[in-house]
């Protein structure tokens, strides 16, 4: 691979990931459950 298909791979899992915990957050306080204070430190990172 070259170092544009690397970064745009890091860009691609970053996004993903950025989405899996919004989902995440966003599924635990429709059901009022603590885990959003869990996952909530990891979003401010």
């Amino acid at each position: 691979m070259t170092r544009y298909e690397v970064a745009e791979f890091c860009i691609f899992m970053g996004i993903c990931l950025f989405l899996l915990i919004a989902v995440v957050s966003v599924v635990a306080l429709l059901l009022g459950v603590g885990r959003v204070d869990v996952a909530w430190p990891v979003v401010q990172l």
